[in-house]
């Protein structure tokens, strides 16, 4: 019996004894914690990951790496957006700097690129809505 009635509590600490037995650092065990499937605070989880990638190799080089991932992560995420061509290389370019944000390889969302996404996301709706009315004779 233990003093926590959720089933989640007990099994996230012993996984993160066991991970801490087997890594002697707590960081490898955040990531490791929270790719099974626990919460983690995304400030805590890119905090304990950025530390593992500066520690495992030089700094300038895990840059360009990292900056590398991201546009590729930007790219993936991307193509899943229905609209088209224009506005998913908008997106691309917004993803990009938000995930670099995030990761530490930007420091700031550009308002151009934002605002070059909503103008062709508008463009887009209104190019595909007036198809529909061309379609209904002018009704919607």
């Amino acid at each position: 019996m233990t003093f926590w009635r959720d089933d989640r509590v007990v099994a996230q600490a012993q996984g993160v004894f066991d991970l801490l037995a087997m890594h002697r650092r707590t960081e490898p065990a955040l990531v490791r914690v929270w790719l099974i499937g626990f919460d983690v605070e995304p400030r805590v989880l890119k905090r304990a990951w950025l530390s593992l990638i500066a520690k495992s190799r030089p700094w300038a080089r895990v840059r360009n790496e990292l900056d590398d991932q991201v546009g590729a992560m930007a790219v993936t995420w991307a193509r899943h957006w229905e609209g088209s061509t224009a506005v998913r290389e908008k997106l691309e370019l917004l993803l990009y700097e938000a995930l670099g944000v995030f990761f530490g390889t930007n420091e700031e969302i550009s308002v151009q690129d934002l605002g070059a996404f909503a103008m062709a996301v508008i463009a887009d709706e209104h190019e595909r809505t007036g198809a529909q009315r061309q379609l209904s004779g002018g009704r919607l």
